[in-house]
């Protein structure tokens, strides 16, 4: 087995841990979520704790997507609250046994969606671990790296040189076994970071962080290379690069001379410019408003959203437009329902 310390999760502290460590030891392991949710304090046990532990698949174990979890850990941690405050002031009757109390407790209703998408799950996993943990987002796509001639690891020097001087007593420069100045290169991967500056002439470059099986590398794009494809160079893009070696400061990166998209593979293609969404619940319920446009917020993109009012039986054009991803429709389901939200293309709306 490989072990992954809790302390390492993303926002999720020693305090907390220690509290799950002991309640364990105590009573047991955990049966199921919502036996975790009871038993752990609740006061620990917020957001950005519990979206750590299902990302990461802490709780795969319990034989629920993650998705699922995501759709209800607020509703198991409200309930969890009212049931310790129930307790705390006696207001548990002689009718209503302790055993009442947990069946009811236990009885969470888990939304039937599907899973996030194997790009979204690897994705939030690296988000909150650090590293990928059931898979690498470039498995689907080995085949372009037969084509290519330079990856991440290439760019590492031969030897380490920190701290070691040549003959004449300076820092001694790196060795690199496999690269030149100069030396023309096809490399490419999963765009990272990107970085746009703006030169003393007024024009604008970029930097990008490729990442591949191997690690990542600095990406270039200066002159008229950044203005012809920054439509491409976005983060979650998956690219090939075309350029040259740089040995910049002694330190080897790519400056980009072309750049090719990737088609995706392994999940639903969605033409998101030609699809709407639409939403349907009682927009008079501010709660349930707020939640909806919250989360709509997260994903920007070019798709319409129409949300009908389930009261008034009105509906309106919202006033921005979503990226259509399984991720925002499991929140959304969440929320509202699954049955309050759908998606068709325009020919189908016709």
């Amino acid at each position: 087995n490989i072990r992954f310390g809790l302390a390492a999760l993303k926002g999720v502290g020693s305090a907390v841990i220690d509290l799950i460590i002991n309640e364990r030891n105590q009573n047991g392991d955990f049966k199921s979520f919502e036996d975790f949710i009871s038993r752990v304090d609740t006061q620990c046990l917020n957001k950005r704790v519990l979206e750590s532990l299902i990302m990461s698949g802490a709780f795969d174990c319990f034989g629920k997507y993650r998705s699922q979890l995501m759709a209800v850990y607020s509703i198991a941690v409200d309930r969890a609250i009212k049931d310790s405050k129930t307790r705390q002031s006696g207001q548990i009757t002689m009718f209503d046994s302790m055993e009442d109390v947990q069946k009811q407790f236990n009885t969470l209703d888990y939304p039937n969606i599907k899973e996030y998408n194997k790009e979204s799950l690897l994705k939030f996993e690296k988000e909150v671990v650090g590293i990928y943990l059931s898979g690498h987002p470039l498995n689907d796509y080995l085949d372009y790296y037969d084509k290519f001639n330079l990856t991440s690891d290439m760019l590492q020097p031969a030897e380490e040189v920190d701290g070691m001087e040549d003959e004449n007593g300076e820092q001694a420069e790196a060795v690199y076994d496999q690269i030149q100045d100069g030396m023309p290169v096809t490399c490419g991967g999963l765009i990272v970071e990107k970085k746009r500056k703006l030169g003393k002439d007024g024009k604008e470059f970029a930097f990008i962080k490729i990442e591949d099986l191997y690690g990542t590398m600095e990406v270039s794009l200066f002159g008229k290379v950044f203005p012809k494809y920054k439509h491409l160079v976005e983060e979650d893009e998956l690219v090939t690069i075309k350029g040259r070696i740089s040995m910049r400061n002694g330190s080897p990166s790519v400056n980009a001379q072309e750049v090719i998209p990737w088609k995706r593979r392994g999940q639903e293609q969605e033409n998101v410019a030609n699809e709407k969404l639409y939403l349907k619940f009682d927009t008079r319920d501010i709660d349930t408003f707020n939640k909806v446009r919250s989360t709509l917020g997260t994903y920007p993109g070019n798709a319409e959203v129409i949300i009908k009012c389930s009261f008034l039986e009105k509906a309106f054009a919202y006033n921005q437009k979503v990226d259509i991803t399984n991720y925002l429709l499991n929140e959304l389901y969440g929320i509202i329902g699954q049955d309050n939200v759908k998606t068709c293309t325009k020919k189908e709306e016709k």
